[in-house]
């Protein structure tokens, strides 16, 4: 399976929020341009102080035409998380087609590089930190994680000599630290490169004691 396709994986990963699916074009396109002006208020004003009003006005849409698409506020902070989660696949995904990756770390790296690269042109990208901690089901990080893994299977094969527990552990552990050190890095738009290299050695510490089985491995 092409490891683009790993990543992006089914879109049946939650439930969608939105009160009616767009079937056609036109329809897309508003409900994409609701979220855009939901990312770009959030951005200025923070996700607390969203409301359907300020989205209507943001998108010069009609307030029926809000709640055509989404219940209340917490849908379309919902909504937006969504979005960027997909984005984010979808980004990772073509990058992880472009490149030939070496080792479990590149793998690693590129996800860090795509995030950063989210957080400076995806309005609204911030929101995802933190997000789906009080939902049931698998969180953002968490689903990524799973994909990361399964990408770093297919291309260097099974982890030896460790729990695959224990594996998703560490795995998931890594993506909420990188999750946290990048939304940390980020200021206004620039990132601190200090946070982004702790970032990447964290990353590494984490899960080189788990893979050095597959280094191992890959180097007979």
């Amino acid at each position: 399976m092409p490891r683009g396709d790993l990543i992006t994986g089914s879109t049946d990963d939650a439930k969608s929020v939105v009160r009616t699916e767009p079937s056609q074009r036109r329809s897309a396109e508003r409900l994409d341009a609701l979220l855009d002006a939901a990312a770009l208020v959030v951005d200025e004003v923070g996700a607390d102080r969203l409301t359907t009003q300020l989205v209507a006005e943001r998108s010069g849409a009609s307030i029926g035409t809000v709640y055509r698409y989404f219940p209340d506020r917490v849908a379309v902070l919902q909504g937006l998380r969504e979005r960027s989660v997909r984005r984010f696949r979808e980004r990772l995904a073509a990058s992880l087609q472009q490149v030939r990756v070496s080792a479990w770390w590149e793998v690693f790296d590129l996800v860090i590089d795509v995030a950063v690269e989210c957080y400076r042109r995806e309005a609204g990208f911030r929101l995802l930190r933190g997000s789906d901690r009080d939902r049931t089901g698998a969180t953002a990080p968490a689903i990524i994680a799973e994909r990361i893994l399964a990408v770093i299977e297919d291309e260097f094969g099974p982890v030896p000599g460790v729990e695959p527990g224990e594996l998703r552990v560490r795995v998931d552990a890594a993506v909420e630290v990188a999750d946290a050190l990048i939304s940390r890095a980020a200021v206004d738009g620039r990132f601190d490169e200090r946070y982004l290299a702790l970032c990447r050695e964290s990353v590494h510490s984490l899960l080189a004691p788990v893979f050095v089985g597959l280094e191992q491995a890959n180097a007979a």
